[in-house]
């Protein structure tokens, strides 16, 4: 009787590590890609920037100049994320 009971201790205990390892495997992915993402938005927003500055085509400019919009609408969903997962 006693020993079920230990072993069905050390059974929660090691269930509880592998869900906890887990979480932290999780949690890192989701800080990586989030961080992946900011980086590629801020890439992408200067560069639409700078092609609709530099532009001679109106044309080019104003689709750089939506592109720009675009990929700064995306930025307060990206704070609101990284917010709840607390970077």
């Amino acid at each position: 009787m006693i020993g079920e009971l230990i072993g069905a201790a050390v059974g929660k205990a090691e269930l509880s590590e592998q869900l906890t390892e887990s979480y932290r495997k999780k949690e890192a992915m989701v800080k990586q890609t989030a961080d992946a993402f900011r980086n590629r938005i801020t890439i992408i927003g200067t560069i639409s920037r700078r092609i609709a500055r530099l532009a001679k085509d109106p044309v080019l400019a104003r689709d750089a100049e939506v592109l720009y919009q675009e990929i700064k609408s995306l930025e307060p969903h990206l704070e609101r994320f990284e917010k709840y997962i607390e970077i």
